[in-house]
């Protein structure tokens, strides 16, 4: 049998340094505007785990610094927060309570 060549596409290290920094920035900036609207939902680590759609013991380690959001849950959590800063402005906040 004839071995396939299978292509393999090698991703410069640089590359993946600059994505984990990118990433890093993005969560540097999101972490406070989660716990600002935590506060002032007043809701518990429960619920709003359960209004975004991740696990409770997610949302513990992150606050515990435990560890770091994959980067799709990231966006997931950026979308939530974006949505919530628009509701708010326009004085909708209702459906986050």
């Amino acid at each position: 049998m004839k071995k396939k060549n299978k292509r393999v596409i090698k991703v410069p290290a640089y590359t993946r340094g600059v994505r984990s920094v990118i990433m890093e920035a993005m969560l540097d900036s999101l972490l406070p505007r989660f716990k600002a609207m935590k506060k002032e939902l007043g809701l518990s680590e429960e619920a709003l785990a359960y209004k975004i759609g991740i696990s409770i013991m997610t949302i513990s380690r992150w606050g515990l610094g435990k560890t770091k959001p994959h980067p799709s849950t990231i966006s997931v959590v950026k979308r939530f927060l974006d949505d919530y800063d628009a509701a708010k402005k326009i004085g909708d906040i209702s459906r986050f309570q």
